[in-house]
């Protein structure tokens, strides 16, 4: 049987520490699904709408390598 954790939060800095201390006790409580919110991993919508392309691309390419990086480590689907 599988169980899903669902993580909800305001939108996490560039540092991967927060993510992999949820990630981590997600893990531990027996999970092997994890569902993120949106805008957790990248800026509000109204945001973005400022922001030049390149960072949002460069801020998004480093959220997804640490997304793998971390399912890895924990042994996790996000």
């Amino acid at each position: 049987m599988s169980k899903i954790a669902a993580l909800q939060f305001p939108t996490l800095a560039l540092s991967e520490s927060r993510l992999d201390y949820y990630l981590k006790a997600s893990k531990d409580s027996g999970a092997n699904l994890v569902v993120l919110g949106e805008y957790v991993l990248n800026s509000f919508f109204t945001e973005l709408l400022a922001m030049p392309k390149s960072m949002i691309k460069e801020q998004s390419e480093a959220k997804k390598e640490s997304l793998i990086r971390l399912a890895k480590k924990y042994e996790l689907e996000i």
